[in-house]
This record gives C-alpha cells, sequence and structure tokens, in this order.
C-alpha cells in the first residue's frame, strides 16, 4: 500500500511514505487500542494516546496503517530542572 506523506522533508507534500528523504516510515506492527480507553498496546508495552501521538509521533492515515518518525526518538517537553 502506498500511503502518502507531508512531513516536511525536502520531498514534495503527499510523496510516498518511507521513501529515502522521508522522516516517517511506515509501523510493521500497528498500535492496538484497549477497548474503551485511550491506551494503547504498542511493541509490547501500554501506553496512553498522548504518549502514542504526541510523544512517539506516531499517525494513522485514513487508510488505518500507522506511520512514526523514522529516527524513533522522543523528546520530554519539560526540562531537567522540573
Amino acid at each position: 500500500m502506498n500511503m502518502k506523506c507531508s512531513c516536511g522533508c525536502t520531498l514534495p507534500p503527499n510523496h510516498s511514505l518511507g521513501s529515502f528523504e522521508c522522516f516517517r516510515e511506515r509501523v510493521r506492527t500497528n498500535p492496538i487500542k484497549v477497548k474503551g480507553d485511550d491506551r494503547w498496546f504498542v511493541d509490547g508495552g501500554l501506553i496512553t494516546g498522548f504518549t502514542l501521538r504526541e510523544q512517539r509521533g506516531y499517525h494513522q492515515h485514513s487508510c488505518g496503517n500507522w506511520s512514526r518518525p523514522k529516527d524513533h526518538e522522543s523528546t520530554n517537553s519539560l526540562s531537567d530542572e522540573t
């Protein structure tokens, strides 16, 4: 399946997700939502929807598949002094 991406890389908007210059990649195993709660099973762990989308950068496309940043990093928004 050819998913489209507009990640802000040097490629034009709506390029193919996962292209060499693209900042995002398709998730091999989609997150599984826990029924009735905004919690998700991802890579064998249970996380909140906020962590999934805002910290880990996961995005569900209209086709139902998911993508995430290629670097797999998350940045803590709070400084170490808090």
